[in-house]
C-alpha cells in the first residue's frame, strides 16, 4: 500500500473517530446540542429534605465562553405518578457555575446556578440564583415573551406551559449540571417516585453576547494592560498582579497618573453579578489616557488612580458570591457583623466565617494598606439600583464640600446629578478604605437594568468623572468650573496630488534624449581611452 493510501486511511479514521466522540458527548458546545434525561434518571436522583443529589454530570465545553447568551428550549414527555402530591412533587435540571467533578456537589440549594422545574400538576419554574424565584405556571400567567433583571443577567422568556419552556440568559459560562426529584405524599417526603415513563430533553445554542460595548473579561484585562503601556510616558501608567483568588486566578491593579501623593484608589465588580461596571472602570481609565480636554489633564496631573476593574475574578458574570459563598462587600475588617450582614451560608449577604476570611478581600486590604498614607478617595462600584452615592466619610464637611463640587460638576458638564444617601456599618469595602486607607470613600449604584453601551461608555463614565473632578478641586490643584470644550478629532490629511502624466512629447523627448547623452558619455571615454 503506498505512503499516499497509508495518510489518507489515517486522516479518515480520525475524523471518524471525532464523529463518533462528537454523537457520545455534551462536552462540546454546538447549535442543537440536545440533552436528554430519561424518567429513570429522575427517579435515581430522588431528593429528601435531608439529603443531597449525587447524580451531577461536568460540562466542560461549557466553560469555554466568559459572557454569552445561552439559549434553553426544553420539552417533556415525563408521565407523573398520581400518588404524588400534585402541588409540590416535582422533577428539576439544575445548572452550576462552578468547575465541580462528577459528584462534588454538596448542597442542592447553594450550589446550583439555576433550576428548570417541572411540577406534577403541569406547572414549572425557573429558579435564579436560589434567591430569586422566576415563574412561568401552567399555560403561563405572564404575557410571553417576558424579560427579568435578575443579578444582573437579563432572561427572557419567550415561551412556556406546561411541557415546554424556553428562554435566554445573558451570562457566564456554565460547567455542570445534576438532576433531582422530589416527591411527596400528604405534604412529606415519599419513597414513591415522581415520574413513571418519558424524557426531558434540553436543546442549548450560544452566542457571543449581542452589545457591542460589551467583551470578556481576559479582554477586559488585556485593553487594561494596552492602555498602560501606550501612555507610560503621558499618564506614568503601570500594572501588577497584587494576589490571586480563591481559585488562584491572577487580580489586578492599574496605575495611571502622575501625582503619587494624592491617589484615588477605583474599585468595580466586587459582587460577580455586577459585572458591567468593571467596564465603567475601563471607561474611566481610557478617557483620563486619551482625552485632551483641561478637565482630563488636570485629572492626570493632579491625581494618581488606582484601578482595581474586578475584585470578584472568579465568578466574573456569573454570581453575586465568590468561589465560596461568600459576599466579598460584607468580609471586610470595620463593621464586620454589623447589620446589613448575615452568618448563614445560603443567605445572598452571608458575611464569611470571620473577617477578611476570603483571598480578594485580603488582596484589596493588602492594596490599601500600602498606599494608606497616600490615598484621599475611594469609588467602589456596584450595580443595580437606582443611581446613587452611598457615603461614608467621618468628617460630615468633607463630605458635604466634595457632594457640593460634585453637584457643580455635573451642571458644568451636562451629567445628571445622582442623589446620595448614608450607609451603615457591616464589613463593606468602603469602610475599609476610610478607616483603614484615610480615604474618603463613596460606593456608587451603577443603574443599568439592561446595561447598553451608551450606559458603560457615557452616562455612568462622565458621571464619575464629575466626582473624580471633586476630588481634584479638594486635594489638587485649582481647576475651576470652565470647561474647554473636548476637541473634536482632527480631520484626516487631504492625499496630496498625484503628478500630471507626460505629455507625448515629453515621452518621447524623454526616449530619445537619455540614451544619446549616455551614447555621447560612452565615447567620450572610449576616446580618451584610445588616445592613451
Amino acid at each position: 500500500m503506498s505512503r499516499k493510501n497509508v495518510l489518507s486511511i489515517l486522516v479518515f479514521s480520525i475524523l471518524v473517530c471525532g464523529l463518533f466522540m462528537r454523537t457520545r458527548t455534551f462536552s462540546a458546545f454546538a447549535e442543537d446540542d440536545v440533552l436528554t434525561i430519561p424518567y429513570s434518571d429522575f427517579n435515581s436522583a430522588r431528593v429528601t429534605s435531608s439529603t443531597v443529589p449525587t447524580f451531577n454530570k461536568s460540562i466542560t465545553g461549557f466553560g469555554n465562553s466568559e459572557t454569552s447568551i445561552w439559549s434553553f428550549n426544553v420539552t417533556h414527555n415525563l408521565a407523573f405518578n398520581s400518588t404524588s402530591d400534585q402541588g409540590s412533587s416535582m422533577v428539576g435540571v439544575c445548572f452550576n457555575d462552578r468547575n465541580y467533578t462528577e459528584g462534588q456537589v454538596t448542597s442542592y440549594s447553594n450550589e446550583s446556578w439555576f433550576f428548570i422545574n417541572f411540577y406534577a400538576w403541569g406547572g414549572m419554574k425557573i429558579y435564579y440564583y436560589t434567591t430569586t424565584w422566576i415563574s412561568v405556571w401552567g399555560n403561563s400567567s405572564y404575557t410571553l415573551p417576558v424579560r427579568f433583571d435578575v443579578n444582573g443577567a437579563v432572561v427572557t422568556v419567550t415561551d412556556g406551559d406546561g411541557t415546554t419552556l424556553s428562554f435566554t440568559m445573558t451570562h457566564g459560562a456554565l460547567y455542570g449540571y445534576y438532576i433531582l426529584e422530589r416527591a411527596y405524599t400528604n405534604n412529606t417526603d415519599s419513597a414513591s417516585n415522581v415520574v413513571t415513563s418519558g424524557e426531558m430533553n434540553i436543546t442549548l445554542n450560544s452566542g457571543a453576547v449581542a452589545s457591542p460595548g460589551f467583551y470578556s473579561y481576559s479582554t477586559l484585562i488585556d485593553n487594561f494592560k494596552n492602555l498602560c503601556d501606550d501612555y507610560v510616558g503621558y499618564a506614568n501608567g503601570s500594572y501588577e498582579v497584587v494576589g490571586k483568588t480563591e481559585e488562584n486566578r491572577d487580580m489586578y491593579a492599574f496605575y495611571l497618573g502622575n501625582q503619587s501623593s494624592r491617589e484615588v484608589i477605583v474599585t468595580g465588580t466586587i459582587h460577580g453579578a455586577e459585572w458591567f461596571n468593571a467596564y465603567t472602570v475601563y471607561e474611566l481609565a481610557y478617557w483620563l489616557c486619551t482625552n485632551t480636554s483641561d478637565a482630563a489633564k488636570a485629572l492626570v496631573n493632579n491625581l494618581r488612580f488606582i484601578f482595581i476593574p474586578v475584585i470578584n475574578v472568579d465568578h466574573f458574570n456569573v454570581t453575586r458570591k465568590n468561589q465560596n459563598d461568600v459576599d466579598l462587600n460584607r468580609n471586610f475588617e470595620h463593621g464586620w457583623g454589623g447589620y446589613g450582614s448575615s452568618a448563614d451560608p445560603s443567605a445572598w449577604n452571608y458575611r464569611g466565617a470571620s473577617a477578611l476570611s476570603e483571598n480578594e478581600s485580603q488582596v484589596v486590604r493588602g492594596v490599601i494598606n500600602a498606599h494608606s498614607t497616600t490615598l484621599v478617595a475611594g469609588i467602589d462600584l456596584h450595580g443595580l439600583a437606582n443611581p446613587v452615592w452611598d457615603k461614608l466619610n467621618a468628617n460630615g464637611s468633607e463630605y458635604s464640600w466634595i457632594m457640593s463640587n460634585y453637584s457643580s460638576w455635573c451642571g458644568v458638564r451636562g451629567s445628571t446629578v445622582w442623589s446620595s444617601q448614608g450607609v451603615g456599618s457591616c464589613g463593606y469595602l468602603i469602610e475599609d478604605m476610610l478607616y483603614f486607607g484615610n480615604a474618603t470613600s463613596f460606593s456608587v449604584e451603577l443603574w443599568a437594568s439592561t446595561p447598553t453601551e451608551t450606559t458603560v461608555k457615557v452616562t455612568n463614565r462622565d458621571n464619575i468623572i464629575c466626582m473624580a473632578l471633586a476630588f481634584n478641586s479638594r486635594y489638587g490643584l485649582a481647576y475651576n468650573y470652565t470647561v474647554t470644550p473636548e476637541p473634536e478629532p482632527e480631520p484626516e490629511p487631504e492625499p496630496e496630488p498625484e503628478p500630471e502624466p507626460l505629455s507625448n512629447f515629453q515621452e518621447s523627448f524623454i526616449r530619445l534624449f537619455v540614451p544619446f547623452m549616455l551614447a555621447l558619455f560612452c565615447i567620450s571615454l572610449l576616446g580618451k581611452y584610445v588616445g592613451r
